[in-house]
């Protein structure tokens, strides 16, 4: 993808080349010059963009709300990006990136708040995290105390050496929920493998299918409301090991399917 940003502060828009050719789903921004030397101003109306290489007219997307760029604060901070807003639901045993800015040197602590209890219940998640991302496998806190079902979760990240007082909390309550329980059979395969989906699951995934180099074999989208079971041919794959992930509004469920003709 391509990533620029819009200022709209201004008539006619003036757009921002950030960053071309980008794989992944994140990207860390140092909000300075775009690429092409000019300098990122400060206002209130701001929006990042972010486009198909490929395609980069039809698909695209923008931030839904404008976001200020202003002068460098000279105290320490951080801010929560991830998760940080409504209506989010993380699955139980699904694996979700937090996300976060900063401005410090040191490294950072992630917690989990339960606001839904009193007194409120902190789950220790990870502990001295450099970086501005973190990949959270949704089962256990570092000290083995096991997550919780509920609707009122806070992310809260804390600087390592300040922790009292430069810290920050996501900004809007989050569920973590019970994933979708998914069986995967026979496995090891020899011609095909079948995947079969809980009774009361009713999420649309996108299945894709990976070999042990980390190469797509296959990507197809597969709607859980109205197919309780999928089958992938096998018996044309070479022998070895394959991932399987799916990925769906409440996470990221990953399987390994090992095919032996």
């Amino acid at each position: 993808v391509n990533i620029d940003l819009v200022n709209y502060g201004v008539t006619p828009h003036t757009v921002y080349h950030i960053a071309t050719n980008i794989s992944g789903s994140t990207y860390s921004w140092y909000i300075y010059k775009d690429k092409h030397g000019n300098t990122i101003p400060k206002g209130n109306y701001f929006k990042i963009r972010i486009s198909s290489v490929t395609d980069p007219s039809t698909v695209k997307d923008e931030s839904d709300k404008y976001f200020k760029i202003s002068a460098s604060a000279s105290h320490s901070w951080i801010r929560v990006l991830q998760p940080n807003h409504s209506n989010i639901q993380w699955g139980l045993k699904t694996r979700h990136l937090i996300s976060w800015n900063d401005n410090i040197p040191s490294a950072v602590n992630i917690d989990l708040v339960n606001y839904g209890v009193t007194p409120h219940t902190v789950y220790h998640i990870a502990t001295n995290i450099s970086g501005s991302t973190y990949s959270w496998y949704i089962y256990k806190d570092k000290h083995g105390n096991t997550i919780p079902t509920g609707n009122y979760f806070k992310i809260r990240i804390s600087s390592v050496t300040d922790p009292s007082t430069v810290k920050d909390e996501s900004d809007k309550y989050f569920k973590i929920v019970l994933a979708p329980t998914i069986d995967v059979y026979p496995n090891p395969s020899t011609t095909q493998v079948t995947l079969k989906f809980n009774k009361k699951d009713n999420e649309s995934y996108i299945l894709t299918l990976y070999n042990r180099y980390n190469m797509r074999v296959m990507t197809k989208p597969v709607d859980a409301a109205n197919m309780k079971e999928f089958r992938i041919n096998t018996f044309d794959l070479p022998n070895g090991i394959y991932f399987l992930r799916l990925v769906s509004g409440k996470g990221v469920i990953s399987r390994k399917i090992i095919v032996q003709h």
